[in-house]
């Protein structure tokens, strides 16, 4: 989120937010006024220039957490290439790989829905996600209530 404010125009102040905006992209913004002839007028407010993301191989855990009946687990990814994302029961059971393929940079998100590889409902309780990259690994706990 960029916020632009404090910027005095026609006697005024301008703020607002603006969200989704793309790392290492320009944005200019402007306001158009409507004169009380019938006319406008556009002015130039100003413009800002996002600096590039700096993307890190994290997984950053599950929403919500606790969960019932689904979870998205949120990572990003520093270089393209492969990656893991698997479920495994605290026994150590793999029970769903989520994620196993070439992805791009940037982050990246996938649904759990509390069901193994075989498509059964798993029961309640703690579960891991392992996310997995070359040269790194990183787990977090997931609880599934039902």
């Amino acid at each position: 989120t960029w916020v632009f404010q404090d910027m005095s125009f026609a006697g005024g102040i301008v703020y607002w937010e603006d969200e989704n905006l793309r790392p290492g992209t320009q944005y200019r913004y402007f306001a158009l006024a409507h004169l009380s002839d019938g006319g406008e007028e556009q002015f130039h407010l100003g413009e800002v220039e996002l600096p590039p993301a700096v993307w890190k191989d994290k997984l950053h855990g599950a929403f919500p957490n606790p969960f019932n009946p689904t979870t998205t687990l949120l990572f990003e990814m520093a270089v393209e290439g492969p990656a893991r994302l698997e479920i495994f029961s605290v026994e150590g059971r793999r029970v769903l790989t989520l994620v196993d393929e070439r992805l791009a940079v940037g982050q990246h998100e996938r649904d759990w829905d509390g069901r193994d590889e075989n498509g059964r409902a798993l029961a309640s309780g703690i579960y891991l996600a392992r996310f997995t990259r070359p040269g790194m690994s990183e787990a977090k706990r997931l609880v599934l209530l039902k």
